[in-house]
């Protein structure tokens, strides 16, 4: 399990398993593909005030699908469990 501890968190995992039973297959497919893409943003844009070396993923997705869950209960967003 070095692999878990070192280079993909503990966090990571537990984020991705709850994620992953929190939405829909195509809803979590493309919702993770984004949360990575918005995660690297983040890291590249805030990485000089950042000190260490890892990126912070699982609190990168959850400030993602935070943004992504109030979104959805505005009524101009489009409903995340209909597909």
């Amino acid at each position: 399990m070095k692999f878990i501890n070192t280079t993909f968190g503990l966090g990571d995992v537990f984020i991705l398993f709850v994620v992953a039973f929190g939405f829909p297959t195509y809803a979590f497919l493309i919702l993770l593909s984004l949360a990575i893409l918005f995660a690297l943003a983040c890291h590249f844009l805030l990485k000089a005030n950042y000190v260490f070396k890892t990126i912070p993923l699982a609190g990168y997705l959850s400030l993602f699908f935070a943004c992504i869950l109030i979104a959805d209960f505005f009524p101009s967003f489009p409903d995340l469990y209909m597909y």
